[in-house]
């Protein structure tokens, strides 16, 4: 029986953005607090997959989530309405969050395999 390798990617949806809370992701945490742009990143993406084909390579696609999930936001007893209501520092919050994922990520090596966008 023959195995074929098939490299699976998503394409990056609207929602998209540079929080740096990826724990030992390179290139979140190089680009956390920076501007993102979700259309550069999903067409750099279907350039790679692009690239990919042209090698004879297999390759999958990951569409984006739909988003926002209405649905499963009430489920959760939420809504897009509460959470654009609420004034809280919850900015703050992850950014702490953040820098303490980034502090772990220097001291715990982690093995990471393919592309790190």
């Amino acid at each position: 029986m023959a195995l074929i390798e098939i490299n699976f990617d998503g394409i990056v949806g609207p929602s998209h953005n540079y929080a740096g809370l990826s724990l030992g992701n390179l290139a979140s945490t190089r680009n956390a607090g920076q501007v993102s742009q979700p259309r550069h990143a999903a067409l750099e993406g279907i350039d790679k997959m692009r690239a990919n084909l042209a090698l004879g390579l297999s390759q999958g696609i990951f569409l984006p989530h739909p988003r926002p999930d209405t649905g499963w936001l009430a489920e959760l007893g939420t809504s897009i309405a509460d959470a654009t209501q609420r004034s809280s520092p919850m900015p703050c919050r992850r950014r702490r969050c953040g820098q303490r994922m980034r502090q772990r990520s220097r001291l715990r090596p982690t093995r990471r395999t393919g592309n790190a966008t």
